[in-house]
């Protein structure tokens, strides 16, 4: 089977087959040898083109609707007609029309072949990255291919929002037809404390019908504020991706998760959803800690105690970090005002920054609703820094509000509890929660 895919049109009205080429490319064709590869090896060397292998993979039209991401990788074969080039792609390697050599026999090329390492997982065994680094044998995980290639799809665009799980269906369905672990709403029971975590600080819209249960990700709509955000890097799982869970520590046990699909197809549209897990929980009025919370949201630099690239520390290392789902006051909050944070306007760091703090010292998340929301416990995870391999640890809660009864709730937001002064043991109270 081969798809054909027109990268460079905006929809089917228009054509590809006389879209004009750069007709001045030179390429030389220099042959040489490698210990890695036994056939004879040659090399391009050409002119640049303005439409480089990033361009055609991450800003074309095509690559931004959510529908082709799942058609593109189920296919084993496909040829994409790009703004300026030709690019074919299967399951072993990836050639562009400019650069004959193949992607997918060095090093660092296999993290941009999804559909090699999606559809033949065991390509890791002759993978020259993973033969000379084996730790990168983790990107041909079910779990690790999952997040990758959910972190795409979740920044495409889809015409109708009912089709949120329809449109990465497919994906889900192979994935457990090769590993039979368990799929509900999104998210993988057999990585559920992983799945449950993923954070929007703020950028979702409360849904105007029901798309799916409030701790699944599919359950708002995500808005893209002004096209930048203050977070360099938009990822629902980026905070959670690379952590260990502490066998040792206090995690929170899943008990039964039930799904109603609005189909026969239990990948599909969903009517009803509730997850019930048993962990420790706490109403956020008796968090007595004096150091005042922090509230991340898209608008300011957030905040980790497990830091990463673009994330700072907090400010003090009993500080809860709490980021919300929604914004409940985003018309209070200028377009210019995203700007100078953002550094959009003002070239001046000193003043960006004084600006940012002055801000950051009145923001508080909606009062009334955090006296009525409550924490509960998701799990201990670790982190090991590259830089100087220290080890930091920090507890994740989900945030929840009552949703009629005593013992269910529904999600607004994620809680970072810091493992320091035993505040993840005190004041905490075991129960069974049901979240809807």
């Amino acid at each position: 089977m081969l798809t054909i895919a027109v990268d460079l049109a905006t929809g089917d009205r228009e054509g590809f087959l006389e879209n004009p080429r750069q007709s001045d490319f030179i390429k030389v064709k220099v042959p040489f040898k490698t210990q890695r590869v036994s056939s004879p090896a040659y090399a391009f060397v050409g002119n640049k083109i303005k439409d480089d292998l990033d361009i055609y993979q991450s800003q074309s039209p095509l690559s931004q609707r959510a529908w082709t991401l799942q058609e593109d990788l189920l296919s084993p074969r496909s040829i994409h007609y790009a703004d300026n080039q030709l690019v074919w792609e299967c399951q072993k390697n990836m050639l562009t029309e400019t650069d004959s050599t193949p992607l997918g026999t060095y090093d660092l090329a296999t993290p941009r072949l999804f559909k090699r390492y999606f559809l033949k997982p065991f390509c890791m065994l002759t993978d020259p990255l993973v033969l000379r680094y084996p730790s990168y044998s983790k990107i041909y995980t079910t779990l690790d291919r999952w997040y990758r290639i959910f972190e795409n799809y979740s920044n495409r665009l889809l015409t109708f929002e009912d089709d949120r799980f329809n449109a990465i269906s497919g994906v889900a369905k192979e994935l457990q037809q090769q590993s039979l672990m368990t799929y509900k709403a999104g998210i993988w029971l057999e990585d559920f404390r992983i799945g449950l975590l993923w954070i929007v600080e703020g950028r979702g819209m409360p849904a105007s019908h029901y798309y799916a249960p409030s701790w699944s990700w599919a359950s708002l709509k995500i808005k893209k504020h002004w096209g930048t955000s203050i977070n360099l890097i938009f990822e629902l799982y980026y905070r959670v991706r690379n952590l260990e869970l502490d066998s040792k520590g206090e995690n929170c046990e899943l008990l039964s998760c039930t799904v109603g699909p609005a189909t026969d197809d239990p990948f599909g549209r969903l009517l009803s959803g509730v997850i019930r897990l048993k962990g420790r929980w706490m109403p956020y009025s008796c968090w007595s800690v004096n150091t005042p919370t922090y509230f991340n949201t898209y608008w300011l630099k957030a905040k980790s105690h497990v830091a990463t690239r673009g994330i700072g520390f907090p400010d003090r290392p009993d500080q809860l970090i709490c980021s919300f789902d929604w914004e409940p006051d985003d018309s209070d909050i200028e377009e210019d005002e995203v700007d100078e944070f953002q550094g959009g306007t003002n070239e001046d760091e000193d003043v960006n920054t004084k600006a940012e703090e002055n801000s950051r010292e009145s923001y508080v998340w909606n009062e009334e609703i955090l006296q009525n929301a409550s924490l509960f416990q998701i799990g201990k995870f670790t982190y090991k820094a590259s830089g100087d391999g220290e080890s930091r640890s920090v507890i994740y809660a989900l945030i929840l509000i009552s949703a009629g009864d005593s013992d269910t709730f529904r999600r607004i937001g994620v809680a970072e509890v810091p493992d320091v002064d035993e505040q993840g043991n005190t004041g905490w109270q075991t129960r069974d929660v049901s979240i809807i």
